[in-house]
């Protein structure tokens, strides 16, 4: 449909042995396989997609990851196709004798306006295939050579049923933005948790796990090197039917 250049290198990469290994360790795999796509059509000087050369030529890319697996339950109609190839007509009626779009073709749009960011860093840009962020993505600003998961204030009924990220109550002031670190992170926590946890904020919202995060500079280059020797510990995921988290 020409929303990809040509010049894109786009890759599927499946959960090994169709069994699922949660999404700390798909994002490894993934860029683990992306770095021996890299090494078949580039060739490093070390034989092997683990080395300095590969961690050096993938360090200066700029990667957007899609985890799109999973069971749609709310949808299960969904499942045949996967839960991001769902036609979303929002903005369609601008292009009325074109293709429905799809939640696929927004989130590329959105992930597209997040490269600013990244200034002259490589880096990786993860987002999770059931949710559309609706926000101004070019605006967004991310710190040199660090990882970030990127939040959302919400209401306590709403945060029971998703991901909670637990920030430090010490902040990093910046000259444009403010960050924390992340201190815990909690799933489908009940409020009594969200209490127990200090997860409340002084308005009275926790903060949603949108499930965006953004790897940037040296932090980059380090998970390159840790995905390039991942397969070990997908072994051994496999082996006792685990998962890995973030």
């Amino acid at each position: 449909m020409g929303r990809i250049a040509s010049s894109t290198v786009t890759l599927a990469v499946p959960d090994p042995d169709s069994q699922r290994i949660g999404p700390g360790a798909a994002t490894l795999n993934a860029i683990d396989a992306l770095a021996q796509h890299y090494e078949k059509v580039i060739p490093f000087e070390n034989g092997g997609s683990c080395g300095d050369s590969a961690v050096s030529l993938m360090g200066k890319k700029h990667i957007l990851l899609l985890h799109v697996g999973g069971d749609s339950k709310r949808v299960p109609w969904a499942n045949p196709m996967g839960k991001v190839f769902l036609p979303l007509p929002y903005l369609a009626a601008d292009d009325p004798d074109g293709p429905v779009p799809l939640l696929f073709d927004h989130m590329l749009a959105i992930a597209s306006c997040t490269r600013q960011a990244f200034k002259t860093e490589g880096g990786i840009f993860t987002m999770t295939g059931d949710v559309l962020p609706c926000f101004d993505a070019s605006t967004l600003i991310l710190p040199p050579d660090a990882s970030n998961v990127i939040t959302v204030p919400i209401t306590l009924d709403i945060a029971v049923n998703h991901g909670v990220i637990v920030a430090s109550k010490t902040e990093f002031l910046e000259e444009s933005y403010t960050v924390s670190l992340v201190d815990n992170l909690l799933q489908k926590p009940s409020v009594e948790e969200l209490v127990k946890n200090q997860a409340i904020l002084d308005n009275g919202r926790a903060l949603l796990d949108t499930g965006i995060i953004a790897v940037r500079g040296n932090a980059w280059v380090e998970l390159v090197k840790l995905a390039c020797s991942c397969q070990q510990l997908i072994s051994e995921l496999l082996n006792s039917e685990k998962e890995a988290s973030y």
